[in-house]
Parts: structure tokens; C-alpha cells; sequence
């Protein structure tokens, strides 16, 4: 997508910008992957833990938001607050 857009525009330094966050998410996730194996190499159960749903759509919905931006996409959630997983 970078490769497209003039890097003296806007939407470069956006799309820079959300690839930044992306890689730093990215980092935290494979850190997080990384803890879940060691525990679960230590132990065989791990607690159960409740995550609203709303806020890991709203997370996917913020990693794809320079894509969305480039294509004009929109994404719209209907979920309720409490909903947990």
C-alpha cells in the first residue's frame, strides 16, 4: 500500500504511522504467545480469564484502520458492552 502513495503526502506518514502501531502490537502478541507456551509447558491448566469481546474486535478493527482509510472501508459493531469470552 506504501508503494502507491507519494511519500510527501499525508497518507503516507498515516499509513507509516499505523504500520508503526501494527509492529508494536504485533511484538506484544508474539510476546504474549510466548508467556502462554512457558506456562503451558510448566502446567498443564491455565486460569481461565474473561475478555470483553468488544474491545478485541475494536483492537482488529484499529490494526486494519489504514487499510480501511485507503479503500474508503467502513466497519460497523453491533455488539453489546458486557458481552465477555
Amino acid at each position: 500500500m506504501l508503494e502507491s502513495v507519494s511519500k510527501d503526502s499525508a497518507n503516507f506518514d498515516q499509513a507509516l504511522t499505523y504500520l508503526k502501531n501494527s509492529i508494536v502490537r504485533l511484538d506484544e502478541i508474539l510476546k504474549d504467545i510466548n508467556s502462554i507456551l512457558s506456562i503451558r509447558d510448566k502446567i498443564h491448566v491455565l486460569e481461565k480469564e474473561s475478555i470483553k469481546l468488544v474491545d478485541v474486535i475494536e483492537q482488529t478493527i484499529y490494526d486494519f484502520k489504514a487499510t480501511l482509510d485507503y479503500c474508503q472501508g467502513e466497519v460497523s459493531l453491533h455488539i453489546e458492552e458486557e458481552l465477555q469470552v
